[in-house]
């Protein structure tokens, strides 16, 4: 998967936290982090809320497919 921020590649990891963990996929030349809480935040953003850098709806769609897969 390509980055939306910078183009290069992004890779699944998991992240851990102090009292939880999650997984995403983070990209190896920015550190961009995308996850799917950080999705429906965009998403949530896009109307008319605050809105840094959306997503392209392409890389939404397939990034929510590959997380919802990896919890399945």
């Amino acid at each position: 998967m390509k980055c939306h921020r910078c183009g290069s590649m992004m890779v699944y990891e998991r992240f851990y936290g102090y009292h939880e963990h999650f997984v995403g996929w983070r990209c190896i030349l920015c550190g961009e982090i995308i996850d799917q809480v950080i999705l429906e935040n965009r998403h949530a953003g896009s109307n008319g809320e605050h809105n840094l850098s959306p997503p392209s709806l392409c890389h939404c769609k397939n990034l929510r497919i590959l997380v919802n897969s990896f919890y399945a």
